[in-house]
């Protein structure tokens, strides 16, 4: 089970949070996939197609990595307490002063 964390993107933007879209799948998985199921070794029912999907992504200074936001009014990221975004995120919103919720 995984920990979000919800905020607010109005405030998050104007903090400096960076926003993107990006595609699930890269040029080269995409072209793999398909390769494979060409060649008659299919993935998992709609693994292409989710790799075509287009996610919502955000960064904070300080991360190196882009997160998928999952929130339409606010922002809400997947940052479990042992991995990468905690703490660089955590560490961020409260030198912003941005009220957060975990769950």
């Amino acid at each position: 089970m995984g920990l979000d964390i919800s905020f607010s993107r109005e405030e998050a933007i104007e903090a400096g949070m960076k926003t993107n879209a990006m595609r699930n799948g890269s040029d080269e998985s995409i072209r793999l996939a398909e390769e494979d199921e060409a060649n008659g070794m299919p993935h998992h029912d709609g693994y292409i197609e989710w790799l075509y999907e287009v996610q919502q992504v955000v960064r904070v200074p300080g991360m190196e990595h882009w997160v998928h936001d999952e929130g339409l009014d606010t922002c809400i990221v997947r940052a479990n307490r042992w991995g990468m975004t905690y703490k660089p995120l955590t560490e961020w919103l409260i030198y912003n002063a941005i009220e957060w919720s975990e769950f």
